[in-house]
């Protein structure tokens, strides 16, 4: 007969488990088609456009989100670049980038940046000149 002390420590590891799975879960954007997104790598199918409203209106849901939320909400960037001080930046190409044949000269850009500590607080669109 198993002891009842061993069976009752177990009975909370589904509890634990389902609140550190809530914990990770991205942000919901309405408007947002991750299916969509993500299968529109480089912005090559102009589809990732038609959500840039979607991230300028909703831009405080994504603050504060870490590194591992934010590629599993819109996947691996098309571009990262590391500055001074540990920041890092995800870039993601909402118009066809320079890697796509009807690429746009300059094409608009959806760059979060993360501070040293690996969490977003900055969201921006912009413009990339050369």
């Amino acid at each position: 007969m198993p002891d009842l002390r061993q069976l009752k420590k177990y009975r909370l590891l589904p509890i634990i488990a389902l609140m550190f799975y809530g914990c990770g879960l991205p942000a919901d954007l309405d408007g947002y088609n991750d299916v969509t997104w993500k299968s529109d790598a480089n912005g090559c199918n102009g589809d990732r456009l038609a959500m840039a409203e979607v991230f300028v209106t909703q831009k405080d849901k994504i603050k504060g989100l870490d590194e591992p939320q934010i590629l599993r909400l819109l996947g691996k960037p098309d571009k990262q670049e590391l500055y001074i001080r540990s920041q890092k930046f995800f870039v993601y190409y909402m118009e066809p980038g320079p890697t796509c044949e009807n690429s746009i000269e300059p094409p608009l850009l959806l760059t979060i940046r993360f501070n040293a500590l690996g969490y977003t607080n900055e969201v921006f669109l912009e413009n990339f000149t050369k």
